[in-house]
């Protein structure tokens, strides 16, 4: 793809100015409404640099290509997001990121198709560690945050097998991301004592995001 135009970048950078200043001022309608800035414009930014032929595969058959997933899985991130953050919208917020992290594997999945078995004992080994350090304090969440654990380490492991360097970069960042996520949920020994990684979290999210459309397929 392209360089992001003026406008779309402009629109994202403000939105994420504006979120990171109400939540350093602690301002929640701020960040409810600059929150979805960044998407918009990545999604805008996508679709502009699409054409109609570039959402199937070649061919009779005209499966959906990699870059429809791709577009998928940024729409749910977006759904995802906007509800996570909402009064008991946690779960809610995870099936959403669920479902994204299985539209990226069918992408993934369809730029290489190889299995590659022991390229994924790293994120396996990685994913092992992170459960067992959260799983004391998970309660009612064990299932649901296995489940989602499960998957997007299967994200990772086939980001990985294309040998794409910014989808791999974009995939690690999104584990990243939801590992402090989780961290900061589940891990901090006081609720709101981990409340610094927030800054991290989104922004490591917005990167993974920018990532993976940047070499969309």
């Amino acid at each position: 793809m392209q360089k992001i135009p003026r406008l779309w970048l402009g629109t994202g950078l403000l939105g994420a100015i504006g979120f990171m200043s109400g939540l350093a001022l602690g301002n929640e309608q701020l960040m409810q409404f600059t929150r979805m800035l960044p998407h918009l414009s990545l999604f805008a930014w996508a679709w502009v640099e699409t054409r109609p032929a570039d959402i199937t595969e070649p061919g009779a058959a005209r499966h959906p290509s990699p870059r429809f997933w791709l577009f998928v899985g940024l729409a749910a991130c977006t759904a995802a997001d906007f509800v996570i953050r909402r009064p008991q919208g946690f779960i809610s917020g995870i099936y959403g990121f669920l479902l994204a992290q299985l539209a990226f594997i069918v992408a993934f999945s369809k730029v290489k198709r190889e299995l590659a078995p022991l390229t994924a004992l790293p994120f396996a080994g990685y994913a092992a560690i992170l459960l067992a350090y959260l799983w004391p304090s998970l309660g009612d969440f064990k299932g649901p945050v296995v489940v989602y654990g499960a998957v997007i380490t299967l994200m990772g492991w086939r980001a990985w097998v294309t040998q794409i360097a910014s989808l791999r970069a974009g995939a690690l960042l999104f584990m990243a991301s939801d590992s402090l996520l989780a961290i900061e949920k589940f891990g901090a020994p006081a609720e709101g004592q981990y409340h610094l990684l927030r800054y991290p979290i989104i922004l490591t999210y917005w990167g993974a995001l920018a990532l993976l459309l940047k070499r969309m397929p």
